[in-house]
């Protein structure tokens, strides 16, 4: 019993009669424990409890808490602990590209962008990085249809497959 989190959430609840300790019980998933103090709380504990599970979020950079967050700045923060924790910009991004610049416009954003852009060209992953920019150049785009984030340029580079030497750097041509 001590190993599965489901029974030891029941057996606090039938123990201490109070659904408080499921709520509390952090070796359960976010989602469960939210629905628990949904039903149970009253609007100021409720409030409270909210408050308290989404800076813990953002402390420990748990992605859960971003269904507590929402489309926030809080949401920024927590991926940007989460970066600090697991290093991985990629995450981050592509849940950021929904969102930013669109909705939210920080700085740390764009910095993430450039970060994986520089991982996809360090990786000759040309094309994926193609791919990223073009399907994040169309959801920046705003309901008068502009676009946030402008579309690079449109480039073509010859490059040989075994030694990645650049054949032609023409620009005129």
């Amino acid at each position: 019993m001590a190993a599965d989190p489901y029974l030891r959430a029941i057996y606090a609840l039938i123990s201490t009669g109070d659904w408080k300790t499921i709520a509390d019980e952090t070796s359960l998933p976010l989602r469960d424990r939210v629905g628990v103090a949904v039903r149970n709380f009253d609007d100021v504990e409720l409030s409270n409890w909210l408050e308290r599970q989404m800076s813990e979020a953002i402390k420990t950079g748990d992605i859960e808490g971003i269904v507590l967050t929402g489309i926030t700045d809080r949401m920024v923060d927590i991926l940007t602990k989460y970066i600090e924790k697991y290093g991985d910009y990629q995450s981050a991004t592509l849940i950021m590209s929904y969102a930013a610049p669109l909705y939210i416009n920080d700085y740390r954003c764009s910095q993430w962008r450039e970060v994986y852009q520089d991982l996809l060209n360090t990786n000759k992953r040309f094309i994926d990085r193609c791919r990223f920019d073009v399907a994040s150049t169309r959801k920046s785009r705003q309901r008068d249809g502009t676009t946030v984030i402008k579309p690079p340029p449109r480039q073509v580079t010859l490059r040989c497959v075994r030694c990645d030497t650049v054949l032609t750097n023409d620009l005129s041509n």
